[in-house]
């Protein structure tokens, strides 16, 4: 007995350990504004499990998975900037006519598989991993699952106080 809770008492503390807390106040002045009210959080992994908000406005706030706020992507997610092809097949029926030496027309219908490839222009993906409400002079507290491998970038319209739980290192 006294190995199972010792057991069970190590498990608590490792799961503990990489636990971490990370409280900032945003505030959104003017030049800010014309960047687009992006900010860089955190540069390292991390799996964020709760998010709380508080502010004197309403207002929303959006994640990104991105560890810097560099050209050409200010905040957005990663994404392709070169062309790529890309294929796929589905079944369909062919129709096909034969005029014979005799001058009728002959319809044949067959099954096949018809392979079409496309050909995407590179493109920046500009969409948040999550966007959060919140109400004016009220607490906002959403218990969530997010996975940010990059870091974590905040792109909010008002002023916010921001506290967000998560483990890095998983």
């Amino acid at each position: 007995m006294k190995k199972l809770l010792l057991l069970g008492s190590l498990v608590l503390l490792g799961a503990q350990a990489y636990g971490a807390v990370f409280s900032t106040n945003i505030v959104s002045s003017h030049a800010q504004r014309l960047l687009g009210n992006v900010y860089l959080l955190n540069t390292n992994r991390a799996n964020i499990y709760s998010v709380q908000l508080s502010s004197s406005y309403p207002g929303s706030i959006s994640f990104y998975d991105v560890r810097s706020l560099a050209s050409p992507y200010y905040g957005t997610n990663k994404a392709s900037t070169t062309s790529y092809v890309s294929k796929t097949t589905y079944a369909t029926n062919y129709v096909t006519s034969y005029v014979g030496s005799n001058g009728f027309t002959n319809w044949y219908t067959n099954a096949g598989f018809w392979t079409l490839s496309i050909t995407n222009t590179g493109f920046t993906n500009s969409v948040p991993t999550s966007v959060f409400a919140y109400d004016a002079n009220a607490i906002s507290t959403y218990n969530v699952d997010l996975l940010h491998v990059n870091g974590i970038s905040v792109q909010t319209d008002t002023n916010v106080s921001l506290i967000i739980n998560y483990n890095s290192g998983q």
